[in-house]
């Protein structure tokens, strides 16, 4: 006896992946807290905080910054 196989696939799970909290940011290393913008590098087992930046651009080249020194 044959049997058949059904593939499902859910529209919506491509768009649920690709949701964000409202507290993420366009920069990685970088997420809203309040009315200003925080910056941690994470690396392995390290996480630093930065600072809190109110502008979200200046946020993410404070990232870039100090990701190189902390690799």
């Amino acid at each position: 006896r044959r049997q058949r196989q059904m593939c499902i696939r859910d529209r919506n799970k491509s768009v649920f992946m690709q949701t964000r909290s409202h507290r993420g940011s366009k920069f990685r290393g970088v997420s809203k807290n309040g009315d200003k913008w925080q910056v941690m590098v994470v690396s392995g087992d390290m996480k630093k905080y930065i600072g809190a930046i109110t502008n979200e651009d200046a946020a993410g080249k404070l990232y870039d910054k100090y990701s190189l020194i902390f690799q």
